[in-house]
């Protein structure tokens, strides 16, 4: 083989070398994941209108080049996380103390902003991350409503004692990026059988029916 054609060949391999190499460059997340890649800045529209820069850029889903000299790039989950949520004894408005057991499911909300917001709080903890804080928040709220609450108000109106942690949490989910999907009071019960004494009339009417 002639110098030439040995100078060629290994120009081949190594154009092709490198060709393989950029594409190794590329990340890829799935429909439910964020990619986060740090080392440029991009700009994303606050919820006032206005334009904030940041220092780093990413997208929902899909692929995109990331420079491995300048660049490093992070996956965080935007699925939804489902929780139940379990008070201790509350006491409620009427002094009745009183044991809720709930189910919420909450996500990363997909606006920009939002994601801009959980990439602050979430980005290294993930899911696990997710499900600690609104648990959290979720507790609290949740023991603040059945204080609110009498015992007859929430055994009748479960829809609305949904509504109200609902209202009292959107604003603190939403500050650190977050949305809840879905909420609902699974059972209510107590150590005194308060709740056992307002059912019965119900159960007998409906059996007389």
């Amino acid at each position: 083989m002639s110098l030439s054609w040995l100078i060629l060949l290994i120009a081949v391999v190594a154009v092709a070398a490198f060709i393989f190499w950029m594409m190794k460059q590329y990340r890829k997340v799935g429909s439910n994941e964020v990619l986060v890649v740090s080392g440029r800045k991009s700009v994303i529209m606050t919820p006032d209108g206005s334009k904030q820069e940041i220092g780093y850029r990413f997208r929902i889903g899909g692929s995109s080049f990331v420079n491995p000299f300048t660049e490093q790039a992070s996956a965080m989950p935007i699925g939804v996380v489902s929780l139940t949520i379990r008070t201790p004894e509350v006491l409620s408005k009427d002094g009745i103390p009183i044991v809720a057991e709930s189910s919420a499911q909450v996500k990363i909300d997909a606006n920009e902003y939002s994601i801009f917001l959980a990439t602050q709080n979430f980005l290294t903890g993930g899911s696990d991350a997710v499900r600690e804080v609104a648990q959290t928040v979720l507790e609290g709220k949740v023991r603040e409503t059945v204080g609110s609450m009498t015992v007859t108000e929430l055994y009748q109106n479960r829809a609305e004692f949904g509504e109200r942690v609902y209202n009292a949490v959107v604003r603190d989910l939403a500050s650190m990026g977050l949305v809840m999907l879905s909420f609902a009071l699974k059972d209510i019960s107590d150590t005194q059988g308060y709740l056992d004494a307002l059912s019965k009339p119900i159960v007998a009417a409906a059996k007389r029916d």
